[in-house]
């Protein structure tokens, strides 16, 4: 930024010393009427005229593109967003299927126990 304005200040200073130079009086020739000016105002006007035409230009590109960058923040929320209720949905999933398992390891741990203790009573009784 601050190497832009540099160069934005040497081309002004560039430009001035020719206006200074080309001070001579011409004639302006609009559609109604001809006005005689000095040449350095003519040839500050128009530079004054050319750098706030391209300072708006830029402007309308610079609001294109935030507009552009908000929308593509949108999509990339909305996207995380259903991203991260597929991965929810799939860690439920997850999750029921960890319980069950362990329902089942539970249940499977009962009868392994109920075994166990019959077998031990056959052990004794016998």
């Amino acid at each position: 930024m601050q190497v832009g304005f540099v160069l934005s200040l040497i081309f002004a200073i560039i430009i001035a010393v020719f206006a200074i130079k080309n001070g001579n009086e011409v004639n302006i020739d609009f559609i109604v009427t001809t006005k005689q000016v000095s040449q350095a105002i003519v040839i500050l006007v128009s530079t004054a005229l050319g750098a706030i035409i391209v300072t708006i230009l830029g402007l309308v590109r610079q609001v294109k593109l935030t507009m552009k960058i908000r929308e593509q923040k949108s999509i990339i929320e909305k996207l995380r967003n259903n991203n991260m209720d597929k991965e929810l949905e799939d860690n439920v999933g997850l999750t029921n299927d960890v319980v069950m398992d362990s329902e089942k390891a539970d249940k499977g741990d009962k009868k392994n126990i109920e075994k166990d203790s019959y077998n031990e009573n056959e052990k004794i009784n016998n």
